[in-house]
């Protein structure tokens, strides 16, 4: 987790330069303590000292994850957009990586879940009346064939049909895979779009409802 609780009871960033590692920090979720850790691999985040009883956070997060969160955040707020990492959301009983706004939550998935779990999680942003946009790490990308569990994660717009999100921390940007098309055969064909980390993430995140010449292609 990136964020924590100070002994004033305010929320601070793992990010943040000069934290005392001393101090006593504490979950937003459970209000269970938890330590800073700054090592060489993972970036900096906050670790629970005991996890038992606390529902809005796991440690099974991996670098990969917590640095996408980072770079996502860091993005948005240089882009003067409001945004909160690792927003609480008591009602429903889990936490958003990135909220936007007042209405728009960004879920980094790096890991595969259930389908089911996927769905629920989704429906329950909608029935409070959120929207949500799922952002793909390297084990879900897609390639050649699509999963059952990828087929979850596809948005369609009229402008560009079928298409997906994912994130690639490596090189630092975030793509856009879209008319998306399966053949006869099971084989899957689109096309892709590449942004940095660096643009304007809502700008990015609205190229699906902007108003554009057709593309096509030929398969």
């Amino acid at each position: 987790m990136l964020i924590a609780k100070n002994q004033e009871g305010l929320l601070v960033s793992a990010l943040e330069n000069g934290l005392n590692r001393e101090k006593i920090y504490r979950c937003p979720g459970c209000q269970g303590i938890v330590m800073l850790r700054q090592g060489q691999v993972m970036c900096p985040h906050f670790a629970h000292k005991s996890l038992q009883g606390c529902q809005f956070f796991s440690e099974n997060e991996s670098a990969q994850h917590l640095s996408l969160k980072a770079a996502l955040y860091q993005s948005l707020d240089n882009h003067g957009e409001k945004v909160c990492i690792e927003k609480v959301i008591p009602e429903l009983g889990q936490i958003a990586d990135l909220f936007v706004g007042d209405s728009l939550a960004l879920e980094v998935q790096c890991s595969r879940l259930s389908q089911k779990r996927l769905r629920e999680r989704t429906l329950a942003y909608h029935q409070i009346g959120y929207e949500v946009r799922w952002l793909l790490g390297e084990e879900l990308w897609l390639g050649q064939r699509l999963t059952d569990l990828q087929r979850d994660f596809l948005y369609f717009t009229a402008k560009i049909g079928f298409h997906l999100w994912e994130l690639d921390w490596k090189r630092e940007e975030i793509r856009l895979k879209y008319l998306i098309y399966e053949d006869i055969f099971g084989k899957v064909h689109y096309l892709t779009k590449s942004w940095s980390f660096t643009e304007n993430l809502m700008t990015i995140l609205r190229f699906p409802y902007q108003a554009r010449k057709v593309e096509t292609y030929q398969v």
